[in-house]
């Protein structure tokens, strides 16, 4: 294999065919790969441009509130709706007014909880778990992760990757980026179960070392990943295969912080 000075994907050497075949020529194989390359990229910013955009969507009581209802009626039956109310808190919100809380993530912060609800995944608010502030938070950490809010900023905790944005851009963004927010919730409710006797002001520390944990996740190679790229670019095929060759992110970060979780000891 050769390696185009064009486009600098390997490339091979052209195969003898009949004149009706198509042309397997090195140029026309190096026009193919910036092609894929220019429409990948393409796809990619959309893609983080429509992440940015829903990241930044200020919640609107006057369009959003369908939304806040929904979470209501999941969470409470048919109790009549009370946009201010003491039992949000039952829900884990931090106030009577549960709408102070999406300030930092914004509607994708509601989105996110209401979906978790939805999935029957949200972990038991009677555990003493306070699920929508961990919620919230998790939707925080990871547009700060993913660099998609500049109103919340990484500080002293890590950025993705490139590689890791463009795995999670190459999927489809808003969908693989709420299944990692299910993910990190979980693991949270994981560690304050093993606290013994928690309060509030465990909540912190247990996001901290959760959002550690999905970072060292996300952040390491997978085996599988540096195969899929091996043959990819063995084939000389654009960077999109490698994306779809690859595990799920979700499914990979599920057994990353599960390991994670099963090795640490538990806190005193």
């Amino acid at each position: 294999l050769t390696t185009c000075s064009r486009c600098n994907m390997p490339s091979k050497p052209p195969v003898r065919r009949s004149a009706s075949c198509n042309d397997l020529s090195p140029t026309s194989v190096c026009d193919n790969n910036l092609r894929l390359r220019k429409e990948d990229t393409a796809t990619r910013l959309a893609t983080l441009a429509t992440l940015r955009l829903s990241a930044t969507t200020v919640y609107d009581p006057a369009t959003n509130e369908p939304l806040l209802r929904d979470l209501w009626r999941l969470s409470f039956g048919k109790d009549d709706f009370l946009a201010c109310s003491p039992r949000w808190r039952l829900l884990g919100f931090q106030g009577d007014d549960p709408t102070t809380d999406f300030r930092g993530p914004g509607l994708m912060g509601l989105e996110h909880l209401l979906d978790l609800v939805k999935s029957g995944m949200a972990p038991l608010a009677t555990t003493g778990f306070p699920v929508a502030v961990a919620s919230i938070n998790a939707t925080g950490v990871l547009q700060a992760y993913f660099d998609l809010n500049p109103n919340l900023r990484a500080g002293s905790r890590r950025v993705a990757t490139p590689r890791t944005q463009q795995d999670l851009l190459s999927r489809g963004g808003l969908a693989p980026l709420q299944a990692l927010q299910a993910e990190l919730v979980l693991h949270m409710a994981r560690l304050w179960s093993t606290l013994r006797r928690p309060t509030p002001m465990d909540f912190p520390s247990v996001l901290e070392r959760a959002a550690a944990d999905l970072h060292a996740v996300l952040d390491a190679p997978s085996a599988s990943s540096h195969a899929s790229s091996a043959s990819g670019a063995a084939a000389g095929c654009d960077s999109r295969v490698d994306s779809f060759v690859r595990p799920p992110l979700a499914p990979r970060v599920r057994e990353g912080l599960a390991a994670l979780h099963g090795t640490r000891p538990e806190a005193a």
